[in-house]
């Protein structure tokens, strides 16, 4: 995961999952698996780091 190798020169307080710009000019079916992936990946890295998980404000 691309998160992990730049934790080697960034510290986590450096660290953010930046939206593609470009969500507005493509197709839900394209919009949906960015949006999934860009949520999955921080959840993943503070899965593998055991931090714990923030509260969801989403149902």
């Amino acid at each position: 995961m691309l998160m992990t190798l730049v934790r080697k020169w960034l510290s986590d307080s450096q660290l953010w999952i930046n939206p593609d710009r470009r969500l507005k000019t493509r197709s839900w079916e394209e919009v949906r698996p960015a949006l999934v992936n860009m949520v999955a990946a921080p959840r993943e890295l503070r899965r593998v780091l055991m931090w714990p998980q923030p509260q969801s404000s989403v149902p």
